[in-house]
């Protein structure tokens, strides 16, 4: 994390978190692993990984991040950035809580909602994928290839939007080289037009 991030660091966060999992983890056979500087603590348990904390940039109101996972090396085939899901990814579709559910802005309601986490959501949805790790492996899997998806949807809108810029001041070469490192079957209707103009202007075939 960045180290400005620092200055929004939750003071009673690994003490709250602590002292609602540390009991509850090592039941299920978890060792408790660490804590870092933002007061997140991770348990550990064989290849199984399970990590309390949040995102310090969404202060005040403070998003959890709430992490089921697996090691690297249990996970073969798949990139070492997919090793977790996030707890409400282990949610059925219905049952999907969206931010406010999974924010906090002080000691007594993250206390609250860590509970209900740990009592509602860990003890139904999460226990049964900690005991079945293809399972859990398999769940990783999905929600690695919709990031990747989504990532190259956004890096698609990003070079929609740079050739847009190009073309309206005329820099048709530049236009055209990002255009045509698009897939075609991806270029929208719009896109072919422009790529089609720039590259009469700059006395290419079409």
């Amino acid at each position: 994390m960045n180290a400005d991030l620092l200055d929004y660091a939750v003071g009673y966060f690994g003490k709250v978190a602590q002292s609602i999992f540390d009991d509850y983890m090592k039941n299920l056979g978890f060792k408790f692993d660490s804590i870092n500087e933002y007061g997140e603590v991770t348990y550990s348990k064989g290849s199984l990984f399970f990590h309390v904390g949040y995102y310090p940039e969404t202060a005040p109101d403070y998003a959890l991040q709430i992490l089921a996972g697996l090691s690297d090396d249990s996970l073969e085939g798949i990139s070492s950035l997919a090793t977790h899901i996030h707890l409400s990814q282990a949610l059925p579709e219905d049952k999907d809580r969206g931010y406010e559910f999974w924010a906090f802005s002080n000691e007594s309601e993250l206390s609250k909602k860590l509970i209900f986490i740990r009592d509602k959501i860990i003890e139904v949805y999460l226990n049964p994928l900690w005991n079945d790790s293809r399972k859990l492996s398999h769940l990783i899997e999905i929600e690695y290839a919709k990031y990747l998806k989504k990532s190259r949807l956004d890096e698609l809108e990003k070079k929609r939007e740079r050739s847009a810029a190009a073309f309206r001041s005329k820099d048709y070469s530049l236009a055209v080289n990002i255009l045509e490192s698009i897939k075609h079957e991806y270029l929208s209707e719009l896109d072919k037009k422009r790529l089609q103009i720039a590259k009469k202007l700059l006395g290419r075939k079409t």
